[in-house]
């Protein structure tokens, strides 16, 4: 029970403590919302950028070289490459695994500007299953399965284009919203940008 004569006898806060009190308070907060948890441990390439922890998940060369559509497969006349393509995972600051991005951006299957806003187009994994990386091993596995289905341009799933100028015709193909994707298919026979395999 409460000693209700203590309670009566008790003198009111004051103001200053109060203020002092809250500001403390506020103040440790903030310092506990700014730490950042990084989501693994051990040596790796990262760094941090928007509040975001960018683990790299894969460096190395990115091929792109055959396209596929209606269950048939065709190669690119020419190939695109790049030698110093890189796919990260990006992590929250507490940790949490959010979606992939890639440096350069390069491909047709992005999703548009990422949740974490770090100014790139998030990865679509398409039929790529995982669960959120929680190693860096888990992480180099789904990356580079990523990259491994990069070689291939699903027609039937296309996302944010984003092709270099040498490759101008076909990215004018792949990104035309008004066009079908059978008549996309035509016209990449037509200009002799694909051919099929037999």
């Amino acid at each position: 029970m409460i000693d209700t004569e203590l309670v009566r006898k008790a003198k009111a806060t004051s103001g200053i403590i109060k203020e002092i009190d809250n500001a403390w308070r506020d103040y440790t907060s903030t310092l506990k919302n700014s730490i950042f948890r990084v989501p693994f441990k051990g040596e790796y390439n990262a760094r941090v950028e928007s509040d975001f922890f960018l683990v790299e998940g894969f460096a190395g060369e990115l091929l792109i070289d055959k396209l596929y559509y209606d269950k048939q497969m065709y190669q690119l006349k020419e190939s695109i490459k790049h030698d110093n393509y890189r796919i990260f995972g990006v992590y929250d600051c507490t940790g949490d695994f959010r979606h992939f991005i890639t440096e350069p951006v390069l491909g047709v299957h992005y999703l548009g500007m990422s949740a974490a806003d770090i100014g790139a187009p998030q990865v679509c994994t398409g039929d790529i299953s995982f669960n959120d990386p929680r190693t860096l091993e888990e992480l180099q596995q789904v990356a580079l399965a990523i990259k491994t289905s990069f070689r291939v341009i699903n027609l039937g799933s296309l996302g944010i284009v984003v092709l270099p100028d040498e490759y101008g015709a076909l990215r004018g193909i792949l990104s035309n919203k008004d066009t079908s994707k059978e008549e996309k298919l035509k016209q990449l026979c037509a200009k002799k940008i694909i051919t099929k395999i037999l």
